[in-house]
């Protein structure tokens, strides 16, 4: 016969056992199940050696290539209002509109950075405020400047975000009534659009020329954050936002570069919502987005001088499966880009297929890298910033 003091050892014993198995799987996770964090500095030895590569590499180069660019715009705007208007030619326009073109480029690349310290300064609304400023509200504010009375100031320019910048000059560069051409409206004595692209060209100018010089400034302490005493309390920091940077940039192309100007259907795009649809430049910006992360990875930059990228990294510590998933997905999502010769006319023809196949990629990619670059990286993501596609 069982006594009850055998039952209650028996019942004890259970207990016990199965506090013990629920401690094991939740108290007790193992530590390859758990996502790194930023004090598991045993598994990234190699993170430092990987930002202090890329910043001289790639990230001071890309703030300088696009500081020279946005000067060469405003350099060539100058050289072609100098001109008389019997001077004016296509040819010398088209000088101007690629520059501005240039200067998308590297804005393109730009726009993994805007989330580095220098943010503050940043305020790259000034640069590029999109996709906020819609197609009427700016046609609007264009109209009423060009063809103001009074001379054109800088307090006219200034005084509100989507006069400044890059949008404005694509407008005053490739926008025109239907009755005549840029060219033609550049010439009307009754226009003051050379006055405005001089005024708006010079403060992005000077704009993004102090964003150099404070990026000059900040760029040792962020490549060697351990080392200096630059204001960064973790060494994981930098990293935490190159990579953060990635993430919002892929985020703001599923939303604004393509979700949106693609609508519910065809009948529903929205073309005029495209980041460059005026000069049909869109899908170049978006393979130029991704050509920066393909160096990113990489490790080479536009001279092909070979870094430490991230890729190495990752097999340096043990990640090659993960390598070779982000080659081919990124490598699938270049070759979907190439893939569209117009943006603007894909959304509702024969390519709208296309366009729509890019968006899985762009989708693919991004659940790619937050749901295991971060973690491989060791560093947190931030949420998304609705405010980060302006």
């Amino acid at each position: 016969m069982i006594s009850i003091f055998s039952v209650a050892r028996h019942r004890l014993f259970k207990l016990f056992a199965m506090s013990f198995m629920v401690w094991g799987l939740f108290g007790c996770e193992p530590s390859m199940n758990k996502p790194p964090t930023e004090t598991n500095q045993e598994k990234f030895e190699h993170r430092d050696q990987w930002i202090a590569s890329v910043t001289p590499s790639l990230l001071t180069p890309t703030y300088e290539h696009w500081a020279l660019s946005v000067k060469q715009l405003n350099q060539a705007s100058q050289a072609f209002c100098e001109e008389s208007p019997s001077e004016m030619t296509t040819d010398r326009l088209a000088v101007v509109q690629e520059a501005w073109k240039q200067s998308m480029r590297d804005w393109a690349h730009m726009q993994f950075l805007t989330l580095t310290p220098n943010r503050d300064i940043l305020t790259y609304y000034a640069v590029h405020h999109w996709p906020n400023v819609r197609a009427s509200s700016l046609d609007r504010q264009m109209q009423v400047l060009i063809e103001k009375e009074q001379a054109v100031t800088a307090n006219d320019i200034s005084g509100s975000l989507a006069r400044q910048g890059l949008p404005p000059i694509e407008w005053l560069l490739f926008s025109a009534p239907e009755d005549r051409s840029v060219l033609a409206s550049f010439k009307d004595p009754n226009s003051s659009r050379c006055e405005v692209l001089l005024i708006i060209a010079s403060l992005l100018d000077e704009h993004v020329s102090q964003v150099n010089s404070q990026w000059q400034n900040k760029a040792l302490d962020f490549a060697q954050p351990a080392e200096t005493e630059g204001g960064f309390t973790d060494s994981a920091l930098p990293t935490k936002l190159v990579i953060n940077g990635i993430s919002n940039v892929l985020e703001t192309t599923r939303r604004y570069k393509l979700l949106e100007p693609l609508g519910s259907s065809a009948q529903a795009a929205k073309p005029n919502t495209l980041e460059a649809f005026r000069s049909e430049f869109s899908i170049n910006l978006l393979r130029e987005n991704l050509q920066f992360l393909d160096r990113l990875m990489k490790g080479e930059n536009e001279q092909t001088a070979r870094f430490y990228g991230l890729y190495q990294m990752l097999a340096d510590q043990s990640d090659a499966e993960l390598v070779e998933q982000l080659k081919k997905t990124l490598q699938d999502v270049q070759q979907k880009a190439n893939n569209i010769a117009r943006l603007e006319t894909a959304l509702d023809g024969p390519q709208r297929q296309d366009a729509q196949a890019l968006l899985s990629g762009i989708i693919e990619l991004k659940q790619l890298i937050d749901s295991q670059l971060f973690a491989a990286m060791g560093v947190k993501q931030d949420a998304f910033n609705e405010s980060d596609g302006d």
